[in-house]
């Protein structure tokens, strides 16, 4: 019996600490590292894994803490550690605050500059920010902004732990929270039944977006909001590669332009059929959506991979495909075929 227990216990962690959402935490400091002016050793990389992987948990029970009352009245979360009562509260806020001692003696073990600690004081601060007044702002764009610093303060945090901050790192922290606002948007449709039902003021609702029936109404705007942030997105990348901070020869530059002016349109495909799809298709505006991230990600940041060690290079293509995997255009075919 205690073996089964123990078996138990054991098969819930997973979902406890939400492991599936942990890409971007290691991918984004992973990528600031390709920014830094030294390249990436194994030592490092076990120290951006160690705090990764801490502020991924503090973000997750954090949030998971805060919107428990919400989530007990959600079937769906009924067998959730948290809501079925298999972890204490108490237990889950005590491992959530364990993390940021736990980040920090990790910096000091790699002997990691100043800026390095600060960078994830900035991650640490602006995600509690972000969870505890997230959902009754009254400006929901600006917490989007405030969530994506959280997330884009790891950038920072790879860059100065690797070898020290450069311009370069700088402007893959604006796309990553320029990225992290679009998620948002993208999140916030998704959402915006259960949102609505529970008094959540997310950006879309701010916008003026209403449920009508199973689809939704959007105003006119919102749309080209979409596409003014996917357009300053994709012309950052190509920024990326023309800065050329790590001198690439003139064959890879010209490499990655040309995938990532191809996976930007291929991302504006899915965005301006998720967009097309709010009012017409839910479930299209799913997939679209799902799609439009996993494609927009690649094309943003593809562009610093060659400058990664190449075991590092495949630790962030694995955690990509470990989050996004479908692509098939068939769903999304079939949705302009019946239009």
């Amino acid at each position: 019996m205690a073996t089964t227990s123990q078996t138990n216990n054991w098969s819930i962690l997973p979902i406890f600490l939400r492991f599936e959402y942990l890409s971007v935490a290691v991918i984004f400091p992973l990528l600031g590292a390709a920014t830094a002016t030294e390249q990436l050793d194994a030592f490092r990389l076990l120290g951006i894994l160690g705090v990764a992987v801490a502020f991924h948990i503090y973000v997750s029970l954090l949030n998971d803490i805060i919107d428990l009352p919400l989530d007990r009245t959600n079937p769906a979360r009924a067998s959730y550690p948290l809501v079925s009562g298999a972890i204490s509260s108490s237990t889950a806020l005590t491992i959530t605050l364990l993390q940021v001692p736990l980040a920090a003696a990790v910096i000091y073990w790699q002997s990691g500059p100043l800026a390095a600690y600060l960078a994830m004081a900035v991650a640490f601060g602006m995600m509690t920010i972000y969870n505890i007044w997230g959902k009754s702002s009254l400006v929901p764009p600006l917490i989007d902004v405030i969530q994506g610093i959280g997330f884009s303060s790891l950038v920072l945090f790879g860059s100065a732990l690797t070898g020290g901050l450069t311009a370069l790192s700088w402007l893959t922290f604006t796309l990553g929270i320029l990225w992290m606002v679009l998620i948002n948007l993208l999140g916030g449709l998704r959402d915006l039944h259960s949102d609505l039902a529970f008094g959540v003021n997310t950006t879309p609702v701010y916008f003026g977006m209403r449920p009508s029936g199973r689809e939704e109404t959007m105003p006119a705007f919102v749309p080209y909001y979409g596409y003014a942030l996917h357009v300053i997105m994709m012309a950052g990348s190509l920024l990326v590669i023309l800065w050329n901070d790590h001198r690439y020869q003139i064959w890879l530059s010209i490499a990655l332009g040309i995938l990532s002016l191809l996976g930007g349109a291929l991302a504006l495909f899915f965005l301006f059929t998720m967009f097309s799809a709010v009012t017409r298709d839910y479930d299209t505006m799913i997939l679209a959506g799902l799609r439009y991230i996993g494609t927009s990600a690649a094309a943003l940041f593809l562009t610093l991979l060659p400058a990664l060690p190449w075991w590092a290079a495949l630790s962030v293509i694995f955690m990509y495909l470990w989050r996004y995997r479908d692509y098939s255009l068939a769903p999304i075919l079939a949705y302009w075929k019946q239009r």
